[in-house]
């Protein structure tokens, strides 16, 4: 059973959640790989503290969209197959998906991987914390596009007339041309 996440102070939630969401968005990383994530940045923890929180965290993400839960082999990660939302909590209750020794080798297993919601919200912790202060609610994603609001603004350089080109005029100048 996945701890509830309101069992743990902000002060351990928090950093734990920016942390697993830079983890979901850096590479593909295993379950394990989250403990000690969440060690480094929440230390002094007992480890079973640290695996309850990075539990309970992790699920969190996962039921807000944020990150997805994959399973496949080690060489194979980019093409792991996504864990439906029934099976997640299992998959992070199991201990087993916690330990690196407890699989063999060339055994299957779960990794996150973040979701574009997920970067989003990254972004929005981190500067947050890194100015010191509470993070805002996400703001709706802007229109970079005026005619797609999938595809972003297309510039085209160089400038489509010579007389506009920065470099040509620079050029002409420094060889007496103008």
């Amino acid at each position: 059973m996945i701890p509830r996440l309101d069992e743990f102070p902000i002060t351990e939630r928090a950093p734990a959640e920016l942390e697993i969401l830079s983890m979901g968005h850096e590479d593909y990383y295993g379950l394990w790989d989250i403990g000690g994530g969440v060690n480094t940045v929440v230390p002094g923890l007992t480890p079973a503290h640290m695996l309850r929180l990075a539990q309970a965290v992790a699920f969190d993400l996962l039921e807000r969209g944020l990150l997805e839960l994959t399973y496949g082999h080690k060489l194979e990660n980019e093409g792991g197959q996504i864990v439906a939302a029934q099976h997640r909590e299992a998959a992070l209750a199991d201990l087993a998906s916690w330990d690196p020794y407890a699989r063999a080798e060339a055994d299957p297993y779960y990794t996150i991987t973040g979701t574009p919601a997920g970067v989003q919200e990254y972004y929005r912790l981190g500067w947050a914390a890194a100015e010191g202060r509470e993070p805002q609610p996400p703001s709706p994603p802007r229109c970079m596009s005026p005619t797609d609001p999938d595809q972003p603004r297309r510039r085209s350089w160089p400038p489509r007339h010579r007389d506009t080109d920065v470099r040509t005029r620079t050029a002409a100048r420094w060889h007496g041309h103008a």
